[in-house]
Protein backbone atom coordinates (compact mmCIF):
# COMPACT_ATOMS: atom_id res chain seq x y z
CA UNK A 1 0.00 0.00 0.00
CA UNK A 2 1.14 3.32 -0.95
CA UNK A 3 2.13 5.57 1.96
CA UNK A 4 3.96 3.04 3.66
CA UNK A 5 0.66 1.49 5.61
CA UNK A 6 0.18 -2.00 6.16
CA UNK A 7 -1.24 -3.88 3.27
CA UNK A 8 -4.88 -6.07 3.96
CA UNK A 9 -5.33 -9.08 2.15
CA UNK A 10 -8.09 -9.46 0.40
CA UNK A 11 -11.07 -11.41 1.74
CA UNK A 12 -13.98 -12.93 0.58
CA UNK A 13 -16.50 -10.86 1.66
CA UNK A 14 -14.59 -7.81 0.04
CA UNK A 15 -16.70 -9.33 -3.42
CA UNK A 16 -20.11 -8.75 -1.58
CA UNK A 17 -20.00 -5.17 -2.27
CA UNK A 18 -18.47 -4.98 -5.51
CA UNK A 19 -20.17 -4.51 -8.80
CA UNK A 20 -18.63 -5.39 -12.55
CA UNK A 21 -19.21 -4.62 -15.70
CA UNK A 22 -19.49 -7.88 -17.67
CA UNK A 23 -19.44 -11.16 -16.10
CA UNK A 24 -15.55 -12.00 -17.79
CA UNK A 25 -14.46 -8.61 -15.57
CA UNK A 26 -15.66 -10.76 -12.46
CA UNK A 27 -14.11 -13.68 -13.59
CA UNK A 28 -11.14 -11.98 -13.57
CA UNK A 29 -10.96 -10.54 -10.57
CA UNK A 30 -12.59 -14.42 -8.86
CA UNK A 31 -9.11 -16.09 -10.44
CA UNK A 32 -6.98 -13.12 -9.14
CA UNK A 33 -8.37 -13.63 -5.56
CA UNK A 34 -7.77 -17.34 -6.49
CA UNK A 35 -4.13 -16.84 -6.69
CA UNK A 36 -3.90 -15.13 -3.65
CA UNK A 37 -5.32 -17.85 -1.40
CA UNK A 38 -3.55 -20.76 -3.83
CA UNK A 39 -6.36 -22.21 -5.02
CA UNK A 40 -7.72 -22.87 -9.12
CA UNK A 41 -11.07 -21.79 -10.58
CA UNK A 42 -13.52 -22.52 -13.04
CA UNK A 43 -16.31 -21.45 -15.30
CA UNK A 44 -19.63 -22.95 -13.97
CA UNK A 45 -23.20 -23.59 -14.91
CA UNK A 46 -25.25 -20.02 -16.33
CA UNK A 47 -29.10 -18.88 -15.87
CA UNK A 48 -31.13 -17.57 -18.23
CA UNK A 49 -34.26 -15.52 -18.89
CA UNK A 50 -35.44 -15.33 -22.23
CA UNK A 51 -32.30 -16.29 -23.87
CA UNK A 52 -30.07 -13.61 -21.87
CA UNK A 53 -27.67 -14.35 -19.61
CA UNK A 54 -28.43 -13.40 -16.21
CA UNK A 55 -26.36 -15.55 -13.25
CA UNK A 56 -22.92 -17.09 -13.63
CA UNK A 57 -21.08 -19.28 -11.37
CA UNK A 58 -17.51 -20.03 -10.87
CA UNK A 59 -16.25 -22.48 -8.83
CA UNK A 60 -12.93 -24.18 -7.38
CA UNK A 61 -11.29 -26.07 -9.50
CA UNK A 62 -12.02 -28.78 -7.48
CA UNK A 63 -15.67 -28.66 -7.76
CA UNK A 64 -17.99 -31.56 -8.47
CA UNK A 65 -17.32 -35.51 -8.70
CA UNK A 66 -15.40 -37.92 -11.76
CA UNK A 67 -18.94 -39.71 -12.89
CA UNK A 68 -18.72 -43.56 -11.70
CA UNK A 69 -18.68 -44.53 -15.39
CA UNK A 70 -15.36 -43.83 -15.60
CA UNK A 71 -13.83 -45.93 -13.28
CA UNK A 72 -12.56 -49.21 -14.06
CA UNK A 73 -13.50 -49.41 -17.92
CA UNK A 74 -12.21 -51.99 -19.78
CA UNK A 75 -11.47 -49.95 -22.83
CA UNK A 76 -9.46 -47.81 -21.28
CA UNK A 77 -5.82 -47.66 -23.21
CA UNK A 78 -4.14 -44.84 -21.16
CA UNK A 79 -3.55 -45.02 -17.60
CA UNK A 80 -6.17 -43.31 -15.13
CA UNK A 81 -5.55 -40.15 -13.97
CA UNK A 82 -5.65 -39.08 -10.14
CA UNK A 83 -8.78 -37.81 -9.28
CA UNK A 84 -8.95 -34.14 -9.27
CA UNK A 85 -12.46 -33.06 -7.92
CA UNK A 86 -13.27 -33.55 -4.55
CA UNK A 87 -16.74 -32.27 -4.60
CA UNK A 88 -15.22 -28.14 -3.14
CA UNK A 89 -18.31 -26.43 -2.31
CA UNK A 90 -16.30 -23.40 -2.99
CA UNK A 91 -17.63 -20.93 -5.47
CA UNK A 92 -18.54 -17.39 -6.36
CA UNK A 93 -21.79 -16.36 -7.83
CA UNK A 94 -23.34 -12.90 -9.54
CA UNK A 95 -26.62 -11.44 -10.95
CA UNK A 96 -27.30 -9.25 -13.80
CA UNK A 97 -28.73 -6.45 -12.04
CA UNK A 98 -30.41 -4.81 -15.06
CA UNK A 99 -31.71 -1.54 -13.74
CA UNK A 100 -28.12 -0.19 -13.21
CA UNK A 101 -26.86 -2.64 -15.74
CA UNK A 102 -24.19 -3.84 -13.76
CA UNK A 103 -23.47 -7.45 -12.97
CA UNK A 104 -23.79 -8.06 -8.55
CA UNK A 105 -22.48 -10.86 -6.46
CA UNK A 106 -25.13 -13.01 -4.95
CA UNK A 107 -23.26 -15.53 -2.94
CA UNK A 108 -19.71 -16.71 -1.91
CA UNK A 109 -18.13 -19.25 -0.31
CA UNK A 110 -14.52 -19.48 0.80
CA UNK A 111 -14.62 -22.90 2.44
CA UNK A 112 -12.35 -25.41 0.47
CA UNK A 113 -12.49 -29.29 1.69
CA UNK A 114 -9.10 -30.03 0.49
CA UNK A 115 -5.93 -28.81 0.92
CA UNK A 116 -4.73 -25.25 -0.78
CA UNK A 117 -1.66 -25.66 -3.08
CA UNK A 118 1.83 -24.16 -1.86
CA UNK A 119 2.06 -20.59 -3.00
CA UNK A 120 5.33 -21.25 -4.89
CA UNK A 121 3.13 -23.63 -7.10
CA UNK A 122 -0.02 -21.88 -7.48
CA UNK A 123 1.25 -20.34 -10.81
CA UNK A 124 0.72 -24.07 -11.88
CA UNK A 125 -3.10 -24.45 -11.38
CA UNK A 126 -4.18 -24.46 -14.84
CA UNK A 127 -6.52 -21.74 -14.12
CA UNK A 128 -3.28 -19.41 -14.02
CA UNK A 129 -1.29 -21.22 -16.21
CA UNK A 130 -0.89 -18.94 -19.01
CA UNK A 131 2.14 -17.11 -21.48
CA UNK A 132 3.43 -13.45 -20.44
CA UNK A 133 4.07 -11.06 -23.18
CA UNK A 134 7.71 -11.70 -22.44
CA UNK A 135 7.16 -15.17 -23.40
CA UNK A 136 5.56 -14.38 -26.56
CA UNK A 137 7.97 -12.07 -27.61
CA UNK A 138 10.64 -14.67 -26.62
CA UNK A 139 9.13 -16.95 -29.06
CA UNK A 140 8.16 -15.07 -31.54
CA UNK A 141 12.06 -14.20 -31.95
CA UNK A 142 12.72 -17.60 -31.96
CA UNK A 143 10.81 -18.53 -34.91
CA UNK A 144 12.06 -15.99 -36.97
CA UNK A 145 15.54 -18.00 -36.70
CA UNK A 146 13.43 -20.97 -37.58
CA UNK A 147 13.90 -22.59 -34.31
CA UNK A 148 11.35 -25.89 -33.67
CA UNK A 149 8.67 -25.24 -31.26
CA UNK A 150 10.23 -28.45 -29.45
CA UNK A 151 13.84 -26.87 -28.79
CA UNK A 152 11.92 -23.91 -28.04
CA UNK A 153 10.12 -25.77 -25.09
CA UNK A 154 13.28 -27.29 -24.12
CA UNK A 155 15.20 -23.79 -24.00
CA UNK A 156 12.60 -22.15 -21.75
CA UNK A 157 12.16 -24.98 -19.69
CA UNK A 158 15.72 -24.86 -18.87
CA UNK A 159 15.30 -21.26 -18.07
CA UNK A 160 12.61 -22.02 -15.56
CA UNK A 161 14.20 -25.02 -13.84
CA UNK A 162 12.44 -27.68 -15.52
CA UNK A 163 9.03 -28.62 -17.06
CA UNK A 164 7.40 -28.62 -14.49
CA UNK A 165 8.26 -24.68 -13.36
CA UNK A 166 6.94 -23.55 -16.88
CA UNK A 167 3.56 -21.00 -16.49
CA UNK A 168 2.13 -22.07 -19.46
CA UNK A 169 1.76 -25.52 -21.23
CA UNK A 170 3.20 -27.56 -24.54
CA UNK A 171 -0.20 -26.91 -25.75
CA UNK A 172 -0.14 -23.24 -24.66
CA UNK A 173 2.83 -22.61 -26.72
CA UNK A 174 1.66 -25.28 -29.64
CA UNK A 175 -1.58 -23.03 -29.39
CA UNK A 176 0.34 -19.40 -29.80
CA UNK A 177 3.02 -20.99 -32.51
CA UNK A 178 -0.15 -21.64 -34.72
CA UNK A 179 -2.51 -19.20 -34.34
CA UNK A 180 0.58 -16.82 -35.02
CA UNK A 181 1.03 -18.57 -38.57
CA UNK A 182 -2.35 -18.49 -39.34
CA UNK A 183 -2.32 -14.65 -38.48
CA UNK A 184 0.54 -14.62 -40.95
CA UNK A 185 -1.41 -16.36 -43.56
CA UNK A 186 -4.19 -14.08 -43.45
CA UNK A 187 -2.29 -11.31 -43.62
CA UNK A 188 -0.65 -12.60 -46.86
CA UNK A 189 -4.01 -13.11 -48.14
CA UNK A 190 -4.97 -9.66 -47.55
CA UNK A 191 -2.22 -8.32 -49.43
CA UNK A 192 -2.93 -10.47 -52.33
CA UNK A 193 -6.47 -9.95 -52.57
CA UNK A 194 -6.37 -6.09 -52.25
CA UNK A 195 -3.34 -6.43 -54.92
CA UNK A 196 -6.09 -8.39 -57.04
CA UNK A 197 -8.38 -5.91 -56.74
CA UNK A 198 -6.25 -3.07 -57.78
CA UNK A 199 -5.50 -4.97 -60.63
CA UNK A 200 -9.09 -6.25 -61.71
CA UNK A 201 -10.30 -2.69 -61.38
CA UNK A 202 -7.99 -1.38 -63.81
CA UNK A 203 -8.72 -3.75 -66.37
CA UNK A 204 -12.54 -3.61 -65.65
CA UNK A 205 -13.87 -0.12 -65.11
CA UNK A 206 -17.04 -1.80 -63.81
CA UNK A 207 -15.60 -3.41 -60.93
CA UNK A 208 -16.02 -2.59 -57.45
CA UNK A 209 -14.12 -3.17 -54.30
CA UNK A 210 -13.53 -1.56 -51.11
CA UNK A 211 -12.31 -2.82 -47.34
CA UNK A 212 -11.99 -1.55 -43.88
CA UNK A 213 -8.86 -2.18 -41.45
CA UNK A 214 -8.65 -2.65 -37.86
CA UNK A 215 -6.95 -0.38 -35.94
CA UNK A 216 -3.56 -2.83 -35.89
CA UNK A 217 -3.74 -2.03 -39.23
CA UNK A 218 -5.01 -5.35 -40.39
CA UNK A 219 -7.75 -5.98 -43.11
CA UNK A 220 -11.09 -5.65 -41.24
CA UNK A 221 -14.02 -5.95 -44.08
CA UNK A 222 -13.62 -6.66 -47.64
CA UNK A 223 -16.61 -5.97 -49.97
CA UNK A 224 -16.40 -6.87 -54.13
CA UNK A 225 -18.39 -6.99 -56.88
CA UNK A 226 -17.25 -7.63 -61.22
CA UNK A 227 -18.58 -5.89 -63.93
CA UNK A 228 -20.41 -8.73 -64.88
CA UNK A 229 -22.32 -8.60 -61.18
CA UNK A 230 -23.20 -5.02 -61.45
CA UNK A 231 -24.12 -5.61 -64.81
CA UNK A 232 -26.92 -8.52 -63.82
CA UNK A 233 -28.07 -5.94 -60.39
CA UNK A 234 -29.08 -3.54 -63.36
CA UNK A 235 -31.12 -6.27 -65.02
CA UNK A 236 -32.30 -8.08 -62.12
CA UNK A 237 -31.99 -6.52 -58.63
CA UNK A 238 -35.70 -5.46 -57.67
CA UNK A 239 -35.70 -8.46 -55.78
CA UNK A 240 -32.54 -9.14 -53.19
CA UNK A 241 -31.56 -12.60 -51.35
CA UNK A 242 -29.40 -11.52 -48.64
CA UNK A 243 -27.47 -14.79 -47.03
CA UNK A 244 -24.71 -14.37 -44.10
CA UNK A 245 -22.71 -17.79 -43.73
CA UNK A 246 -21.89 -18.21 -40.80
CA UNK A 247 -17.58 -18.22 -40.29
CA UNK A 248 -17.78 -21.35 -42.22
CA UNK A 249 -14.50 -19.96 -44.22
CA UNK A 250 -11.11 -20.30 -42.74
CA UNK A 251 -10.64 -17.07 -41.44
CA UNK A 252 -13.97 -17.20 -39.39
CA UNK A 253 -15.10 -14.24 -40.67
CA UNK A 254 -18.83 -13.95 -41.61
CA UNK A 255 -19.66 -13.90 -45.58
CA UNK A 256 -22.26 -12.30 -47.13
CA UNK A 257 -23.26 -12.98 -50.35
CA UNK A 258 -26.08 -10.58 -52.39
CA UNK A 259 -28.21 -12.77 -54.82
CA UNK A 260 -31.15 -12.78 -57.04
CA UNK A 261 -32.76 -14.43 -59.68
CA UNK A 262 -32.52 -13.85 -63.48
CA UNK A 263 -35.35 -14.41 -66.45
CA UNK A 264 -34.02 -17.92 -66.48
CA UNK A 265 -34.70 -18.26 -63.05
CA UNK A 266 -30.76 -18.60 -62.54
CA UNK A 267 -29.28 -17.44 -59.54
CA UNK A 268 -27.23 -14.58 -59.61
CA UNK A 269 -24.80 -13.05 -57.41
CA UNK A 270 -24.60 -9.94 -57.23
CA UNK A 271 -22.04 -8.54 -54.40
CA UNK A 272 -19.77 -10.72 -51.73
CA UNK A 273 -18.68 -9.03 -48.62
CA UNK A 274 -16.50 -10.61 -45.82
CA UNK A 275 -17.23 -8.65 -42.70
CA UNK A 276 -14.50 -7.87 -39.83
CA UNK A 277 -17.62 -8.98 -37.33
CA UNK A 278 -21.41 -9.06 -36.76
CA UNK A 279 -21.88 -5.64 -35.54
CA UNK A 280 -24.89 -3.80 -36.20
CA UNK A 281 -22.36 -0.89 -38.19
CA UNK A 282 -20.85 -3.37 -40.32
CA UNK A 283 -23.66 -4.75 -41.56
CA UNK A 284 -24.79 -1.29 -42.82
CA UNK A 285 -21.43 -0.94 -44.21
CA UNK A 286 -21.41 -3.75 -46.77
CA UNK A 287 -25.08 -2.37 -47.53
Amino acid sequence: MEGGGPSRQVVAEDFLSRNFATEEDAYAAYKDFARLRSFGVQKGDVGCVNGILVTRNFFCYRQGIRHRKHYDRPERVREERLESRMDCKAKLKIYYDMQQSVWKVRTIIDEHNHELAPAMFTHLLPSHQKMSEGNRAQVDSFKQFGIATSKIMAYMAGQYGGYGMLRFTKRDLYNYVHGQRITRICDGDAAATIGYFEGKANADIMTAARYTRTPDNRLGSLFWADGEMMADYQLFGDVLAFDSMYRSNKYRKPLVVFSGSNHHKQTSNFEFTLLEDEEVHTYRWCC
